[in-house]
Parts: structure tokens; sequence; C-alpha cells
């Protein structure tokens, strides 16, 4: 089967948390457009292979699968956190502001992300470049302006709110 893109928006709103007090909506800015509240950002077959969570501290919650060219996965960040691999091969870098996760060796950045401030429109926006393998092998690269897939470079100028899942990739 040919691989397919699907984007995929499923409504929910959680705008406010459970002592109403309102919670504070970030935009990620990715390939060109912007998903706002958006829980997986990429997922490959229902596997979640991207996400950002507002935390507590002073850093941008990444979470991310490192795979090989050949589809297997050789690293699990949680809260940019190596949690699986190994953590010799890469180089992190991470503050309030942006986070970069590089292979060593290469000097290939795999994830970066910058969160922007004083936006008008958003309350935070973080914009996301990637350059990783899915588990499929397949190399999939992004900024907040464009992709490496046509059917997405297709779809820019958006804006999508509470979706659940914003790039799925098959």
């Amino acid at each position: 089967m040919k691989n397919q893109i699907l984007i995929f928006c499923a409504i929910f709103t959680f705008t406010f948390n459970a002592f109403g007090q309102k919670v504070p909506e970030c935009a990620v800015n990715i390939g060109g457009n912007y998903y706002i509240n958006s829980k997986h950002i990429i997922l490959f077959n229902g596997q979640d292979i991207l996400s950002i969570t507002n935390t507590e501290t002073d850093t941008i919650g990444v979470n991310f699968d490192v795979f090989s060219s050949e589809g297997k996965k050789i690293v699990e960040v949680k809260l940019g956190q190596i949690q699986m691999g190994n953590k010799s091969l890469y180089s992190i870098k991470s503050s309030s502001l942006e986070y970069t996760f590089m292979e060593i060796d290469t000097k290939r950045i795999i994830c970066y992300v910058k969160k922007l401030a004083d936006n008008e429109k958003y309350d935070c926006v973080y914009a996301v470049y990637v350059d990783m393998y899915m588990p499929d092998g397949k190399n999939f690269q992004c900024t907040p302006e464009t992709t490496n897939n046509p059917v997405l470079n297709g779809m820019k100028g958006n804006t999508f709110k509470n979706a659940l899942s914003v790039i799925i990739l098959q």
C-alpha cells in the first residue's frame, strides 16, 4: 500500500482547567499552518511521533521518538530528555525559549522548537522544525513554513483549533 497522509481534526475543548483557570492557547506552527491546543503533532499509524506540552518548568515539553533510516526506534525523548537510547550520540540544548536535539556525528538537527515571544494572535507559539525518519524508514522534514510532503504543502495558511491529531502519516 502506498504511503498516505491524512489530516484529521477531532474537535474537543478543554480551555479551562479543573480549577476554572483559563488554559493558555498555545499554537504550534508547523508545515505552514497553526495548530492550537493540539495533543499529537505527528502521528504515524496511530503511534505518537511528536508532541509538545506546556510544562510548569522553564523548559519546552518536547516528546518524540527517533527512528533509523531502516525504521528501527533508536531513541525515545520525554519532556526533552532521552528516556531510551544512547545518550552519548546526541546533543540536547534546552531553555525556556528553545529546544534543540542534534545528532553529534552528523550535526543533523532532528528536532528544533522555538517558543516565539510577543505574538498578537496566541498566548504562545512554538515554531517547529524536524528532520526525522518515520517507522517505515522514510524521512519527514518540516519547518514552520513548509514540509517535504506535497500534500501537506497544498494545505498551507490554515489554523486548526483543539485538534486531537495534526499530521497523521501512514
